[in-house]
């Protein structure tokens, strides 16, 4: 039979989202956590690149996940069609009709009075009414009423019909940084408008500031409900954040959800001296054995990466070779005779030097969500045991 590269992969790149590993992170975040907090994981931004229907999956069928955050009102409805019932606030944008979150039963968020005051004229055409989170801004400076003056607002958005105010929240700046002072400031900023609103007999069900870093680092008794982004995943917010929990609690660990992977299309024979790739930036010192891989910066594999990164073949790693192309890469395979066409490639994995840490300090800006939310979105994620 004549050798060819023409066989045929259903997927040229795919992420595989282990199941065990999300109730073993859920576990342990439980564990900080009082019974009666509301246990809400962050699914926004495609879940971190982990696959929203895929997460959103797991948290339905997990007895202790109480709430999902979404940040868009087009992921709450698609989720509800995908068969998702348990309570999704919406923490980001609504970017579709306001209305289809009465008809789909999600919480919506306010982050001003115009805002309040726009869903309040939908409710009242709809005969209905939302219920409502408002955003309270206690430092970070983006969204929200200020927490100087919100206590009034709050009580003029109370009067409009057809809003339930659930829930109020605000967001932390930095609670992942080493000096947790400003997080300290954000918090009592946050307690003293909560304390405002009991004298209006304003109490909210859902009363959360608290991201992975925080719930990990912070006691806030004020809080009913905490926001976990990263630590469901099974990433570690900070170094900071590590260090603190494994002293305060030695048995409590986090385990990567996410594998990246793809195979080998190509392997090309090259000579001693031959460039390898765009501008000619690597350059073989024996005859080598360059394979091609699928994937490119297009796809999120960031091109930081170019003669820097490394990809594991079976239980190798392998040197990714010039310059990272929009849909290809390269990889010098040659200390690896066996390795063939279509044979199984790790790009994204659980150790050094392909986890998500040593691979968000190679490409330079050490931020381990920008790595996974690029990977493309319309690779199959596949949940595995």
């Amino acid at each position: 039979m004549v050798p060819t590269d023409m066989t045929y992969s259903h997927h040229r790149s795919w992420v595989e989202i282990s199941k065990s590993a999300f109730a073993h992170n859920v576990a342990n975040l439980r564990m900080l956590l009082g019974s009666s907090t509301i246990f809400a994981p962050v699914i926004k931004a495609n879940a971190y690149g982990h696959g929203t229907y895929e997460m959103a999956t797991l948290c339905q069928e997990s007895p202790l996940v109480d709430m999902l955050c979404v940040g868009l009102l087009s992921d709450a409805i698609a989720l509800r069609a995908h068969g998702i019932t348990k309570p999704i606030t919406v923490i980001g944008c609504i970017d579709t009709d306001p209305a289809l979150a009465l008809q789909h039963a999600v919480q919506l968020l306010v982050y001003s009075y115009a805002s309040a005051h726009e869903l309040s004229a939908i409710a009242a055409a709809h005969h209905a009414a939302f219920d409502v989170h408002i955003k309270i801004d206690t430092g970070l400076s983006r969204m929200g009423l200020r927490h100087t003056d919100a206590a009034a607002q709050i009580a003029a958005i109370a009067h409009l019909p057809g809003l339930r105010i659930v829930g109020v929240y605000s967001h932390l700046a930095q609670a992942q940084a080493d000096d947790p002072s400003y997080s300290a400031l954000q918090i009592r900023n946050f307690e003293n408008l909560l304390a405002q609103l009991r004298t209006k007999n304003i109490c909210p069900a859902y009363v959360h500031i608290a991201n992975s870093a925080a719930t990990m680092r912070f006691d806030i008794p004020a809080c009913t409900m905490v926001r976990i982004g990263a630590g469901v995943y099974g990433l570690w917010p900070s170094p900071q954040t590590k260090k603190e929990v494994l002293t305060r609690y030695p048995t409590f660990s986090l385990r990567p959800m996410l594998s990246w992977k793809t195979k080998i299309m190509h392997i090309q024979a090259v000579d001693t001296g031959s460039f390898v790739g765009y501008n000619c930036t690597h350059q073989v010192t024996r005859p080598s054995r360059i394979a091609v891989l699928p994937v490119g910066y297009q796809d999120g594999y960031d091109i930081q990466f170019s003669n820097k990164g490394q990809v594991k073949i079976g239980t190798q790693y392998v040197p990714v070779v010039g310059r990272i192309c929009m849909n290809h890469m390269m990889v010098d395979v040659t200390d690896i005779p066996d390795a063939c066409i279509n044979q199984e490639i790790t790009l994204v994995g659980h150790e050094a030097p392909i986890d998500v840490y040593s691979m968000a300090t190679l490409s330079g800006n050490n931020n381990i969500r920008e790595l996974l939310t690029h990977i493309n979105s319309l690779f199959e994620r596949t949940v595995v045991s």
